[in-house]
């Protein structure tokens, strides 16, 4: 009797970053999403609070004081 081997792969992630209001692109993000085997997972961050974050990283840092935290 013959057993039938299973082969496992690895799955790899691939990150696409694109503007949306390029046709082209959202075509292209369109097209892969019909194919059955990708899976596309979009950002659960709003991109307008990402940005605030980075501008916040490159503005001076303000160190608050840990004792009057909560004054």
């Amino acid at each position: 009797m013959a057993t039938a081997h299973t082969r496992t792969s690895q799955m790899q992630s691939v990150v696409i970053s694109f503007n949306p209001r390029n046709k082209k692109a959202a075509q292209f993000i369109e097209t892969v999403k019909l194919m059955d085997f990708f899976h596309v997972e979009e950002s659960p961050y709003d991109p307008t609070f990402v940005a605030k974050i980075r501008r916040a990283e490159k503005s001076r840092k303000h160190v608050v004081d840990t004792d009057k935290i909560w004054d």
